[in-house]
């Protein structure tokens, strides 16, 4: 008896690149029904599989596709820090960054601003050098900044800690970027940056301060008025610091006002003596209140106060 032959099955054909929405309809229906670890799996091997193949059209819109409609992308955040970390290593081999996960998909993808900033973060490292046309992810920042300066400030602060250099600006770091975008953006929300920068013992933060001194010394001068009226004594001893660095550059008549009720605050403060010195060294520069107080300045003076010898 003849045995019978099973004839083997066809081999599979490959899905079609126009339905790709079919499968992301199906890896977002995975997150719905056996939650985001699961899909958070399967995401994690397709940037495997990206980093293997560089050229894998399927992995990168796959990629891009679902974790832009995911409702929620804060649970996936340990793939996208992946993601972001095997863009930068890309851009180091050097290999071009997909476009569909370019700085466009960052900006979409729906997450938390502290963690949208720490992603940013890691991604600057993968911009092109300046003469390299197209999309940066240094430029999502500042779009991030101007989008929401008051809530985005604190997070950018945060940058001046990481000195790692720029790839593709030499001589710039992840601080110093950090620190030419605030400088740049200066004006989107004046009084809430000086208020962030006064918040952080970064060195950074005290340049971009003194350097604010000089440009923008109405900004400062509301910034001493604040600070001087402030319970936290750190913030006071601010007042004087700064003060006395915006007033040879305040020139108008309200920011000169704002400086000398600055240091009248100070004044009437007992356990703030040491700051008295400071503060009539700025009385005595302003010729609204010179007169008065520049005897009690040279007494100071004379007693070796350091602070009086600004007055000059």
């Amino acid at each position: 008896m003849t045995p019978s032959v099973v004839a083997a099955p066809p081999p599979l054909s490959p899905v079609p690149r126009h339905r790709v929405g079919v499968v992301v309809e199906a890896l977002l229906f995975l997150a719905r029904r056996h939650g985001s670890p699961r899909l958070s799996s399967r995401l994690t091997d397709l940037v495997h599989a990206l980093d293997a193949d560089p050229g894998s059209w399927w992995a990168a819109r796959l990629l891009g596709g679902t974790l832009a409609r995911v409702p929620d992308a804060a649970p996936y955040t340990d793939v996208l820090r992946l993601l972001a970390d095997r863009l930068v290593a890309w851009r180091a081999r050097p290999r071009g960054v997909p476009p569909e996960l370019g700085p466009a998909f960052w900006d979409g993808l729906r997450l938390p601003l502290e963690t949208r900033c720490a992603l940013l973060r890691r991604l600057v490292h993968a911009d092109g050098p300046p003469c390299e046309s197209g999309p940066r992810f240094l430029d999502a920042a500042a779009r991030l900044l101007t989008g929401d300066p008051v809530a985005v400030l604190p997070y950018l602060i945060r940058w001046f800690e990481d000195d790692r250099p720029l790839p593709a600006t030499p001589h710039a770091t992840v601080a110093t970027a950090a620190q030419a975008l605030l400088h740049t953006h200066r004006r989107a929300a004046p009084d809430a940056l000086t208020e962030a920068l006064a918040d952080s013992a970064h060195r950074l933060a005290g340049q971009l301060l003194t350097a604010l001194a000089e440009e923008e010394p109405a900004m400062m001068c509301r910034a001493a008025d604040r600070w001087a009226k402030d319970e936290r004594p750190a913030r006071r001893a601010l007042a004087i610091t700064h003060g006395l660095r915006v007033a040879p550059y305040a020139r108008d008549d309200t920011d000169r006002t704002l400086l000398r009720y600055a240091a009248l605050a100070l004044l009437v403060r007992a356990a703030d003596r040491e700051l008295h010195g400071g503060a009539l060294a700025l009385l005595v520069r302003d010729p609204n209140s010179r007169d008065r107080h520049l005897p009690r300045a040279l007494e100071r003076f004379a007693a070796g106060d350091p602070t009086s010898r600004r007055a000059r």
